[in-house]
């Protein structure tokens, strides 16, 4: 597919600076404008080939349909879940991410938030700092002996899975588009098998229509022990009103967040708002704000892969530099 050249580029949304030097060198015409509101990207979008950025705005088919000369989306991250990825491809427009980029900050965060939780760290933290001197009630378990259950090996699973070996415990996995391990030791199970026998529970997948509040009470009620419970995926896989009374009846021993179904917390009812207070309010949750994957390290990484990625676009699509 030949393209007329020079490529116009917008960058919509905040990117380590360097991207926009690396992508000019290519050839291309970028306008690095990582400030904008999610309304004027809209507004501006159409003057675009490619267009670059996060979750800023929703790349419905009503926004794609206004912009004709689009050939590429490029997601500075992993998830596509507010793309219209089905007719981006009716209408020949190239879909790209940058999972590898972050996978090894959110493998890292999710086993720190399993072992926070196992060892009671910010519990015990909060009542210190209140002047609490507790010992015996913030006895610890060990992940070593544990087996933890991770739905979805693809790169932020295989990065858990990676640094939770070190710990020598078991980790087995659930993944409905494997066929095979890509991990030697780590075995590929049903969902029935995992939920049978995990102590720990890590959330890995994309969301989807299939996985909308894949994480209810009947799943939730589906393991056969008391589980540690991790979500550093998307928020809406997981009814939170669920986790919470999973929570409340010991069905889950603890839990940790890094995703909610709606963050834009400004925007909260008084539901919403009171939900997150009684969730957070537990001594057992922890709730971080969407930054599993946000590291000085990644912050350059996300750059490097977008680049080859979209050098590889250029290269496959015929354009001449």
């Amino acid at each position: 597919m030949a393209i007329a050249t020079p490529l116009r580029t917008l960058i919509y949304d905040e990117l380590h600076l360097g991207i926009q030097d690396a992508l000019s060198a290519m050839g291309l015409e970028v306008t690095f404008s990582p400030y904008l509101t999610a309304a004027q990207a809209a507004e501006q979008l159409p003057q675009y080939h490619i267009i670059i950025g996060r979750t800023k705005l929703p790349l419905t088919k009503e926004v794609l349909s206004q912009c004709p000369d689009l050939k590429l989306i490029v997601r500075a991250g992993a998830g596509l879940d507010d793309i219209d990825i089905a007719y981006a491809e009716s209408q020949n427009i190239a879909v790209i991410n940058a999972p590898e980029g972050n996978r090894t900050a959110v493998g890292e965060h999710a086993l720190g938030l399993i072992l926070a939780l196992l060892h009671k760290i910010v519990k015990s933290n909060n009542e210190v700092a209140n002047g609490i001197w507790e010992r015996e009630a913030n006895r610890g378990a060990e992940l070593e002996g544990k087996t933890l259950g991770i739905i979805g090996l693809g790169n932020n699973g295989c990065a858990l899975a990676k640094r939770a070996m070190a710990f020598d415990c078991r980790v087995i996995a659930y993944d409905k588009y494997l066929k095979s391990s890509p991990l030697e030791n780590v075995e590929l199970v049903s969902l029935e098998t995992l939920q049978a026998e995990a102590d720990i529970v890590s959330l890995h997948i994309p969301l989807t229509t299939e996985t909308h509040h894949l994480v209810n009470t009947q799943f939730l009620n589906s393991f056969k022990k008391p589980i540690y419970f991790i979500n550093v995926a998307r928020g809406k896989i997981v009814s939170l009103n669920a986790l919470f009374d999973a929570l409340k009846a010991e069905k889950v021993i603890a839990a940790g967040l890094d995703v909610l179904e709606n963050e834009k917390i400004i925007q909260f009812n008084d539901a919403e708002r009171q939900l997150l207070k009684n969730f957070t309010g537990l001594p057992n949750t922890i709730t971080t704000p969407h930054i599993a994957g946000l590291t000085q390290e990644s912050y350059l990484k996300i750059n490097q892969i977008i680049v080859q990625k979209v050098r590889s676009f250029l290269h496959h699509s015929g354009v001449q530099h």
